[in-house]
């Protein structure tokens, strides 16, 4: 049993969660468990490879975690360590597994996907920005219970407001 919330205690990990709730139903053999549950979520790949080594960050982080109005769902990342052929194998993997990859590029500075769930959804973009940026600065928090590294505040205000400033009209 785990509970009907996303993650009954705020604080703990999907695998601290899942240690718990198996601790106090008396469950002995949770590590294999565990990692079948993971895999059904489809949150071992990311939870394994790819937590600590990106930062969810732009207008959607903004809406997610600091109330920004946003009428679209881009998910942009800043890689925190370089992201090697096996990352983005990862990241291909996790996203067929859920629907159909229609762009790919692998560029010097920018991983781009255009992902599209299926018929009635709209697609979305995933950006892994390759460059270091010194000047952002990072907070973890838990999104469904998976720790994630997030702009903070006024990183994901900054980078908006260059975003901003940069775009042709």
């Amino acid at each position: 049993y785990l509970s009907q919330k996303f993650s009954l205690y705020g604080d703990l990990t999907v695998d601290e969660n899942i240690e718990f709730f198996a601790g106090i139903h008396g469950i002995k053999d949770y590590k294999r468990r565990r990692e079948e549950l993971l895999e059904f979520t489809r949150l071992a790949p990311f939870n394994k490879r790819l937590a600590e080594r990106v930062a969810f960050k732009g207008g959607t982080c903004g809406l997610f975690f600091y109330n920004l109005p946003r009428l679209s769902f881009d998910l942009d990342f800043d890689v925190l360590s370089p992201l090697n052929d096996k990352d983005v194998d990862s990241i291909k993997e996790i996203l067929s597994r859920n629907g159909t990859i229609k762009d790919f590029h692998n560029k010097r500075y920018v991983t781009f996907f255009l992902f599209d769930y299926g018929k009635g959804y709209p697609n979305i973009k995933l950006e892994f920005n390759r460059r270091i940026w010194k000047n952002n600065t990072y907070r973890q928090t838990f999104f469904l219970g998976v720790p994630i590294l997030i702009g903070d505040e006024a990183s994901v205000l900054t980078n908006k407001l260059v975003a901003l400033t940069d775009r042709k009209v």
